[in-house]
């Protein structure tokens, strides 16, 4: 722990212009940052390694980002520990071990034994378990540390959580669930998004292990934005969209079909699947257009299995009439795409070949952009044929949106290249910088540079030649 004090003790700020850019040193060991767009503090975790291993032990420190100084220091197990900043404090816990800590002098501020599920940013809730596996839900103020209710729900209602018509929350998980935070009553709609093992192909997925199918470009990822559901052996889970709010209605898929509930969670529409046919999917909305990637595959234990048949679909989104269900073949160009369907889950842009303007892919746009094994975006049609090959070096990230255009960067080999657009997707300014993007935030941007610390807003970014 005097490491990380003693990196931080030397905290330097420089003004760029009329931009102020912050330049942190970075303590020996460091792991990463946790940043708040609501509060002026910072927490710098550090991790120990043993040989190039790294191990469970590690700290984190507050700093204050006002003046620029580290405030506290504290433990940290990766293996059991969570932490992040709220508004009222620093939330920790340790198991069912749950504390709140004051921002300037790391004292506890409130304690609570729970297993803490979700933090209700809006209301400043915490929300948690009674037992690991479950139990009775508990609802605690991080204001004044009070228990405000407790209800039954089952624990693996959590995959997805937002906010719903004011202090209701839409949960997806097993089932679709509206979540009163003021009073703990629940609504329920069942989804069937889990399946026996005796139905599936059990062939096992390019990417192996959840979370370690890492890719090459900034912010892209290979599998569908929804989380697994857990380490079930027996059952293939994750059988589902993400959830999709459009016009005060919900939509989403799971196994067996596609549907739209109201703000009641009562059926608008649903579309049946042929069985077995559905499984991870991604959906999305333009115009009256519901758009549908079914993505061939579920989750097993903490392996990607297939699962169904990859498809891509089209319906109308107020009345679930289906215009087209394509399926894909069976067997595609494994040496160009991998063995698994890597759709995009975020838009992306295409540099022209004179390097001045841009083009915006969509990852549900016709033709649809894949993942490519070496990180190039291949255009397919909707029976999977190529149609075009876009090069890495031309496709670039969104990393940030302003009225005034988009803000997108790409790595190239060790070097980021950052690119601002303007409304018509124009080249205004570029740099180049050795520095890593950590996260954005708040309109502003943590860079590892060297053994520093780069916090910067847009303008600061043409700083870092």
């Amino acid at each position: 722990m005097k490491n990380i004090l003693s990196f931080l003790l030397c905290l330097l700020a420089i003004t760029a212009g009329a931009q102020e850019t912050q330049t942190i040193p970075l303590p020996e060991k460091f792991y990463g940052i946790e940043t708040s767009p609501n509060q002026p503090y910072l927490l710098m975790l550090t991790r120990s390694t043993y040989g190039d291993k790294a191990v469970e032990r590690g700290d984190f420190c507050v700093v204050d980002m006002k003046t620029g100084k580290p405030l506290w220091v504290h433990e940290l197990n990766y293996l059991t520990d969570e932490v992040r900043l709220t508004n009222n404090g620093v939330l920790y816990s340790s198991e069912n071990d749950t504390r709140l800590y004051d921002f300037k002098t790391g004292d506890i501020i409130h304690r609570f034994k729970t297993y803490p599920e979700q933090y209700d940013v809006a209301n400043d809730l915490l929300f948690g378990y009674q037992t690991e596996k479950g139990g009775s839900l508990k609802c605690f103020s991080l204001f004044d540390g009070r228990e405000l209710w407790k209800t039954k729900l089952k624990k693996s209602s959590w995959a997805h959580a937002e906010r719903w018509n004011g202090d209701t929350l839409l949960l997806a998980g097993l089932n679709v669930c509206l979540l009163d935070a003021k009073s703990g009553n629940v609504k329920n709609y069942k989804t069937k998004t889990v399946a026996s093992q005796m139905i599936f192909d059990a062939a096992r997925m390019a990417g192996g292990m959840l979370g370690l199918a890492a890719t090459k470009a900034l912010f892209r990822t290979t599998v569908a934005p929804v989380v697994p559901l857990g380490l079930d052996q027996k059952k293939v889970g994750n059988l589902r969209s993400n959830v999709l709010i459009e016009d005060n209605r919900i939509y989403m898929s799971d196994k067996d079909h596609l549907f739209c509930l109201d703000n009641n969670l009562n059926e608008v529409w649903r579309y049946d699947f042929p069985k077995n046919t559905a499984a991870c999917a991604q959906i999305c909305c333009k115009g009256d257009t519901l758009f549908m990637l079914n993505e061939g595959c579920g989750v097993l234990g903490d392996q990607w299995v297939r699962f169904g048949k990859p498809f891509f679909a089209a319906f109308n989104k107020r009345t679930g009439e289906n215009y087209r269900l394509d399926y894909f073949p069976k067997e595609w160009e494994e040496n160009l795409l991998g063995k698994m369907l890597s759709f995009l889950d975020n838009d992306l842009f295409a540099m022209s070949e004179d390097g001045k303007s841009f083009t915006r892919l969509s990852a549900f746009g016709n033709p649809l952009p894949l993942d490519s094994s070496n990180g190039d975006v291949v255009q397919v049609d909707a029976s999977l044929r190529q149609v075009g090959i876009i090069p890495s070096a031309r496709v670039y990230s969104p990393l940030a949106q302003s009225a005034s255009g988009f803000l997108v960067g790409r790595m190239d080999g060790s070097a980021m290249e950052i690119r601002w657009l303007d409304g018509e997707c124009r080249t205004q300014h570029r740099i180049r910088t050795d520095a890593t993007l950590l996260k954005s935030n708040g309109g502003k941007f943590y860079f590892q540079k060297g053994d520093k610390l780069v916090i910067a807003d847009w303008e600061g970014l043409k700083t870092l030649y």
